[in-house]
């Protein structure tokens, strides 16, 4: 069948327990916000309805890098697998010296063209003893008052920042007589430490500014390697893992995995997209071209089709052997990711950016826009989307093939979270505040606390609704939005958690976890 949710639903109905080596079984969360990309899961073992004495149970742990050292890609899970995504941070010595703008920048601000008349009233401020008594946030008050009080505006457009930055530093900062050395060098390269050592020798420059300038001089370069583990989720063995070249050091992508007819798809930290055999690890294809632009949005398949958002471009690839099917340059993503929409047996993408887009699946023609942002991820359900719009509210529209009409509105204060959208009704789980809404009246059905202060996207299963937290794990119960439990758990402020088979996928700064929620065993 074409459309992925009617050939998913018919699966899940004449062959319940069949278990695929290609195929996504029904309760597998295979790829970002679930196999439905909704945030919720149709199919699932009977979960706990309360958090056990002594809390989660661990079945497995194994270490992976998140955050700045790995990214912020959620986990999946799908026949038997977990995978996750790792843009692994990592240094190597380097033999050369280098000071460059960026140095220079950390060294602090200083500008050759102030008169030596403002220079010398900031110096006496720097050193003096009034500025010797500010200590915590009182430093900030004096400086701001400082410049306010000394400098006139003009001189406070021209000098103003640099002068704070001086203040601020105290005795701490480079004398002006280093400054001026380092900023006549321009970008200066030197072979070794030795030859930098010479320089500095020959600069005199004093113990203090030496110790400083060589602290930020890098000795080492910051490059990643993107990384795709795969884990036995009976055992939490690493079952294969593949390595690439991710490119520079700098911000990681963090795009979610996912995982469909045997392949899993992931785009690497230089914006290379890579399918891999599922099974194996081994490559099938890869595309230097579609995704360099928008490596945290997460790309899903689509009847044979991986959907990739772009800032400047929404992207069909042929799943199988990576040819572009079309290329849609009037919707356009950045860190949120496209979702489908299934209409009288045909696919549609949602897809936000500064706008929502419903884009048909065939051909890449936009159907219809409305409003949106850059950030979350639209929740589909039958004819129902929901959305959030970052910091502000979460809005349910009901769509047709005219046009996608807002039902419902919800002032909220989300960072950032997507939200759940299961049959007609609508979850939102924001800092503080949590709702359901009834899409087809527009009603809420409940409102409580949502305690999900973090910009982690909760899922729903088993009728209970899973969040990530500061504090841990937190599970709800969906017709009521009561807490029915809280559990400490590792934790990773932007990774969302996955489930697999009753297993919760719970990825933190340090280690990929597992933990039992399947009522029989867990509680």
């Amino acid at each position: 069948m074409n459309a992925r949710s009617i050939e998913k639903l018919a699966y899940a109905a004449l062959c319940p327990m069949l278990i695929s080596t290609l195929g996504v079984r029904a309760e597998d969360w295979s790829e970002w916000r679930g196999p439905s990309r909704s945030g919720a899961l149709k199919e699932c073992p009977a979960l706990i309805d309360s958090i056990p004495e002594g809390g989660l149970k661990e079945l497995w742990k194994v270490e992976v890098p998140g955050g700045g050292n790995g990214n912020w890609s959620s986990p999946v899970g799908a026949n038997g697998k977990a995978y996750v995504h790792v843009s692994w941070a990592k240094k190597e010595p380097i033999e050369q010296r280098k000071i460059d703008g960026g140095v220079l920048k950390r060294l602090g601000r200083f500008d050759k063209s102030a008169p030596q008349a403002i220079m010398d009233k900031i110096e006496t401020a720097r050193v003096s003893e009034e500025r010797k008594k500010q200590d915590g946030k009182a430093v900030k008050g004096w400086v701001k008052n400082w410049v306010e009080t000394n400098l006139n505006e003009e001189e406070r457009k021209k000098y103003g920042r640099m002068a704070e930055d001086r203040l601020n530093r105290g005795v701490k900062a480079l004398s002006v007589e280093t400054l001026k050395e380092l900023h006549g060098l321009g970008n200066k390269t030197f072979a070794n430490q030795a030859e930098l050592d010479e320089w500095i020798a020959g600069a005199g420059l004093n113990d203090a500014d030496k110790t400083e300038l060589n602290k930020h001089v890098p000795k080492d370069r910051s490059y990643r390697d993107d990384v795709l583990v795969c884990v036995d989720a009976k055992t939490g063995k690493i079952a294969w893992q593949k390595e690439y070249s991710g490119g520079g050091g700098g911000r990681p992508a963090s795009n979610t995995p996912c995982v469909d007819d045997g392949k899993v798809y992931f785009r690497g930290n230089s914006g290379v997209l890579y399918c891999l055999d599922a099974g194996s690890g081994d490559e099938v294809w890869k595309d230097e071209a579609a995704g360099k632009d928008a490596p945290n949005s997460s790309m899903t398949v689509v009847d044979g089709k991986l959907i990739v958002a772009g800032k400047g471009a929404l992207v069909a690839l042929d799943a199988k052997t990576g040819k572009e099917a079309w290329r849609c340059a009037d919707i356009k993503a950045q860190d949120n990711s496209p979702s489908v929409w299934v209409h009288g047996g045909k696919s549609y993408i949602i897809a936000a950016g500064g706008k929502i887009g419903c884009v048909d699946a065939a051909d890449g023609k936009v159907v219809w826009t409305v409003p949106g942002n850059k950030w979350t991820t639209p929740a589909v359900s039958g004819d129902f989307m929901a959305f959030t719009t970052s910091g502000k509210q979460m809005s349910v529209y009901k769509l047709s093939l005219e046009k996608a009409e807002e039902v419902a509105t919800f002032t909220q204060s989300s960072r950032s979270c997507s939200p759940i959208m299961d049959g007609k009704f609508a979850y939102c789980m924001a800092r503080g505040d949590g709702v359901c809404i009834d899409a087809e009246t527009g009603k809420e059905v409940w409102k409580g606390k949502g305690n999900n202060d973090t910009y982690s996207s909760p899922l729903l299963a088993d009728g209970k609704i899973l969040c990530n937290h500061r504090r841990g794990f937190i599970l709800y119960d969906a017709a009521t939005g009561k807490e029915l439990g809280q559990a400490p758990i590792g934790f990773g402020e932007c990774m969302s958690l996955g489930i697999v088979d009753g297993k919760l996928l719970a990825r933190s700064n340090s280690h990929l976890t597992c933990y039992d929620l399947r009522k029989a065993s867990g509680g």
